[in-house]
Formats: C-alpha cells, sequence, structure tokens
C-alpha cells in the first residue's frame, strides 16, 4: 500500500514537471502576425494590397517563406507581386503563380535572414467588377516560415467594389455601420447602423462566409428619418440552419424608394465599410 502511495507521488510529480515543460515551451513561443487590410476600390482599379508584418522578423532566423492567398477570381485578379522597399526586397523577385483561379502562390528564400517590421510584400490586383472579395491566407499548411518555425497568427482581409464611383460617394453620407456587439459571440449578436440623412430606402445587411458567400440576408426597419437603427443576427444562414464557427463579414445594401412606394431597382452597397464578426459557440 506504502508502496502504491509512493509510486502514485512520484508519478503525479513527473505529470507536474512534464507540464510545466511544456508551459515554459509556450510561454516563449514565437508568433509573428501577418496582417492583409480591408480596403475599397472602384472597377477598373489596379491596386497594390499589403501584407503587413506586425511582429518584428529581426531574430527570427527566417531564411524563407511562402504565402498562398485566395480570393474571388470573378471579382479582382492577382497580376504580380512587388517586394521594393518591403521587408522582403533581400530575397529578390519571389516564385509566383496564380494559374490557379481565385488563389495566388509567393514564395523566396535568401542566404541573410529577413528582419525589421511593416510591410511585408505587396500584392498587385486587377479589379474586374463590383462586389466583395475576401483576400485570406489558406491556413498554417500553405502559409510558413522556414519549415514552420516561427509560427503565423493570420489576420484575412477584404476589398470591397461599389457599382460607381457617384455610388461609394453617396454611401458615405447616407450611412454609418457600427461593430457588432457582442463580438465575439455565441447565440446572438446586434449589428447597428446610422441613417444620417431623412430618405425613403429600404436596407438590408449581407453576411459573407470567409470563402465570400453570401449566406444571409437581413432586412432590418427603416421607418423614416435619420437615426441609428438595430438588427439581431442568431447565427443561422438564410435556410436556418445555424452556421459553423468561424470569421464572417457584413455590410449594408439599399435598394432605392421612391415616394410612390415603386421600387427603382438600383441596389446599391456601403462597400466601403465591410466589418467582422467572429462566431464561437
Amino acid at each position: 500500500m506504502r508502496k502504491n502511495k509512493k509510486f502514485m507521488k512520484s508519478k503525479n510529480k513527473w505529470f507536474i514537471l512534464f507540464y510545466m515543460f511544456f508551459f515554459v515551451v509556450a510561454l516563449n513561443a514565437t508568433y509573428i502576425g501577418l496582417r492583409i487590410p480591408d480596403t475599397t476600390a472602384v472597377v477598373g482599379d489596379i491596386i497594390n494590397i499589403p501584407v503587413y508584418a506586425d511582429t518584428s522578423l529581426t531574430g527570427e532566423n527566417i531564411y524563407s517563406y511562402q504565402l498562398q492567398i485566395s480570393f474571388e477570381t470573378n471579382i479582382i485578379f492577382a497580376n504580380e507581386v512587388i517586394i521594393d522597399s518591403t521587408l522582403s526586397e533581400p530575397f529578390g523577385l519571389p516564385y509566383f503563380n496564380n494559374s490557379v483561379p481565385g488563389q495566388v502562390t509567393i514564395a523566396a528564400a535568401g542566404t541573410s535572414p529577413l528582419s525589421g517590421m511593416g510591410v511585408f510584400l505587396y500584392i498587385q490586383f486587377e479589379i474586374l467588377q463590383s462586389g466583395f472579395s475576401p483576400v485570406s491566407f489558406t491556413g498554417e499548411e500553405n502559409n510558413f516560415f522556414n519549415e514552420g518555425t516561427p509560427s503565423i497568427i493570420f489576420s484575412n482581409g477584404s476589398i470591397s467594389i461599389p457599382t460607381s464611383v457617384s455610388d461609394f460617394q453617396n454611401n458615405l453620407t447616407n450611412f454609418e455601420i457600427y461593430q457588432n456587439y457582442p463580438n465575439p459571440f455565441s447565440s446572438s449578436t446586434t449589428i447597428s447602423f446610422n441613417l444620417t440623412t431623412d430618405l425613403h430606402k429600404l436596407a438590408q445587411i449581407k453576411i459573407y462566409n470567409i470563402k465570400g458567400q453570401l449566406i444571409k440576408t437581413l432586412s432590418p426597419q427603416i421607418g423614416k428619418g435619420a437615426g441609428i437603427r438595430k438588427i439581431e443576427w442568431n447565427g443561422t444562414d438564410n435556410q436556418g440552419i445555424q452556421v459553423s464557427n468561424g470569421i464572417y463579414f457584413y455590410r449594408i445594401q439599399y435598394v432605392h424608394k421612391p415616394r410612390n412606394n415603386e421600387m427603382s431597382g438600383i441596389n446599391r452597397a456601403l462597400a466601403n465599410d465591410i466589418k467582422k464578426l467572429i462566431l464561437l459557440r
């Protein structure tokens, strides 16, 4: 009996030491934050989207990298990668593969480690048509430094394209959309926006998944007069099915409604203001 107690104490001691070791390793683990920002463009634009290193690369012994970015191929097209005056410039012009629709792969290596923080590189996109496209890292297996060390924390972005420059300018004065609350959320969240002018319009909140697919359309009551409007989303799609945990995007759209109550058929998006929400059950 005493031997069993002694054995159990010894076993517990080794378990404690084992977990303390991995806890210390986890505390000392290095992560590099890579971020793609949200932006707005118009059809026909050629824009350079930065990939930011929000954590310093100095001292991390980064001798190679691979990035793989996905996007909506019918909305935007990846032309090339630009490294001038970026953190990755010392490696020279990288391998660039845009042959897979809706995806671009970039890779390079060098003999001296990269350093600093800021713009890691630029991806040049051509804007093909109006709409909304997430610009997202495809996952840890396709995005890495060296052979996976240091690890990367990803922050995805998006490009939104209004139907015209005039729509974009008009929308700026008509609406202001706010961050949902709570965020992250588990059961439901509230989306608010401010109707800043006295307009007769029907508004819709469009919610998209990380692939840019529309999953839910919410139709808040507008009424007359300026002011803040609110609507709740319970984490379901247009069929009433609960969606999976993850990151989603939302924006507001409105359809002009003349005073004679006849729909004009003009569907305009407040595409300059895309918000992210996170569902965690």
